[in-house]
């Protein structure tokens, strides 16, 4: 029975890295340089592993190919760009991030509906702001 609930919370985490992909593209313009004729790729600030923030819409940009490289390529001239561009998104990512949230087949089959229903307000980690 564990292994069979595991391979469905694989399932649905593959569609939603799907969906959410799709979703944030569809911003159609690179959140670095502005180029608005490329294929685009799903860049997340914090990396895909912290499952926490992975389809959380405040750490995903939408960039194109050479801008995505180029990020993967530098990362601290990335993460000190998204700190300058988005200080508040900045602020939020590091508050989050660090938290441990245990998902359930259900909460992700309610996490998929809402990205596909373009849900945002759900699609952002509850947290507690830190003064």
């Amino acid at each position: 029975m564990r292994t069979h609930r595991l391979g469905k919370i694989s399932k649905l985490q593959q569609l939603c890295d799907k969906s959410i992909s799709k979703l944030i593209r569809e911003k159609g313009f690179c959140e670095k340089c502005g180029t608005k004729n490329s294929d685009f790729d799903t860049a997340h600030v914090v990396g895909r592993k912290n499952l926490t923030l992975r389809w959380d819409i405040l750490n995903l940009l939408c960039l194109c190919r050479d801008c995505h490289r180029w990020g993967h390529a530098h990362p601290k001239e990335f993460r000190k760009w998204f700190d300058n561009k988005y200080p508040e998104r900045s602020e939020y990512v590091d508050s989050v991030k660090n938290r441990i949230i245990w998902k359930s087949v259900l909460d992700y089959e309610e996490l998929l509906d809402n990205i596909e229903k373009k849900n945002f307000g759900s699609l952002i980690t509850p947290y507690e702001s830190v003064s």
